[in-house]
C-alpha cells in the first residue's frame, strides 16, 4: 500500500492538482485551504517541514501543526481557518523544530513531593489516631 500525498505549501504558494499556482495568502488560497483536510509546510526559513492538520469542532475548524521528533509526535494550535497566515505557519515551524523535552528533573520532582504528600498524609493519620486514642483513655 503507497502513502498518498497530501498537498504541499512552498515558498508561500500551492500547486494544485491542475499544475496551476496560487499563493497561499490570497483569495483563491483561502478557498483551497477551505477546501483541504491537511497539507505539508516547508518554512520560507529552512527549518523542517511539517504536517498541518485541520480539526473540525462545533463547526469551527481549527489547524494543528506536528511534527515527529526523536520519536515523539509534537502538535502545536496554528490558527482557526480564517486567520491563516503564512506568519503564524512560520511561527510554527519555530516551535516544532525546538519543542520542549520532557524535563527529567521536573517529572523527577513531580514523583517526589507525591511521595512527600503520602508520607505527610500518613503521619499526620497516624498522628491523629494517637491523639484520638489518649483523648478516650483520658
Amino acid at each position: 500500500m503507497t502513502k498518498q500525498s497530501i498537498p504541499a505549501v512552498v515558498q508561500q504558494t500551492v500547486e494544485l492538482d491542475d499544475g496551476c499556482v496560487i499563493e497561499f495568502e490570497s483569495p483563491k488560497g483561502s478557498k483551497w485551504l477551505e477546501s483541504v483536510v491537511s497539507f505539508r509546510y516547508e518554512s520560507t526559513r529552512g527549518l523542517a517541514s511539517f504536517t498541518a492538520r485541520k480539526q473540525v469542532v462545533r463547526g469551527i475548524g481549527y489547524w494543528y501543526g506536528s511534527r515527529k521528533v526523536a520519536g515523539k509526535l509534537h502538535k502545536k494550535y496554528i490558527s482557526k481557518v480564517e486567520d491563516m497566515t503564512i506568519a503564524k505557519l512560520e511561527q510554527v515551524a519555530e516551535w516544532l523544530n525546538n519543542p520542549p523535552v520532557a524535563d527529567k528533573t521536573t517529572k523527577a520532582v513531580a514523583e517526589v513531593a507525591e511521595a512527600v504528600a503520602d508520607k505527610t498524609t500518613k503521619v499526620v493519620a497516624d498522628k491523629t489516631t494517637k491523639v484520638v486514642a489518649e483523648v478516650a483513655e483520658a
